[in-house]
């Protein structure tokens, strides 16, 4: 049935885009999931330790994986094939119990980190924006989510804001 595994600290588990044939239950050692995992947009969704489920998600919804898992530390994990996964969770109660509280654990972080970008996104367009009620929330949030996230690497970004200004309107 399922098998464990030994992975050296800074090895890949598995990487973003890969297929999810497989879930893994983390016995021994500490892992992190990133998403764009060693590019210069590399972010740390989530720090986990033993007992933790990973890889669950993509095979429950049978998508590719949405992270890259690598260890922080020498690690062992139990590797559940997707084929195996009902008999596992029917012998295994607890698995179902970790995989809840994991993706609960998620589910906070990621609220968490959508308040503080929903908050950074409203103050920045307030300290911007010198007429704050003649767009919606959306329409401002659409304009210079726009401006912020789509500037070009090789425009400088004074020219890239006299452009976008003549596109779509003064930002003052």
């Amino acid at each position: 049935m399922s098998k464990l595994e030994k992975i050296n600290a800074g090895a890949v588990l598995y990487s973003q885009g890969d297929q999810s044939d497989a879930m893994y239950i983390l016995r021994s050692g500490q892992m992190a999931l990133y998403l764009d995992f060693g590019t210069p947009d590399q972010f740390e969704l989530i720090n986990i330790g033993p007992g933790s489920c990973m890889g669950e998600m993509g095979l429950l919804e049978k998508e590719p994986r949405n992270a890259t898992a690598v260890a922080l530390v020498d690690s062992e994990v139990e590797k559940v094939q997707a084929s195996e996964l009902g008999d596992f969770i029917r012998s295994s109660p607890e698995v179902i119990h970790a995989m809840i509280i994991g993706l609960a654990r998620r589910l906070r972080n990621v609220t968490v980190e959508l308040m503080s970008a929903h908050s950074v996104i409203k103050e920045v367009i307030e300290q911007i924006d010198e007429k704050p009620h003649q767009l919606s929330f959306r329409e401002k949030l659409n304009k210079y989510s726009d401006l912020l996230f789509g500037l070009p690497k090789d425009v400088p970004p004074d020219l890239y804001v006299n452009l976008f200004s003549r596109m779509h309107g003064s930002m003052y």
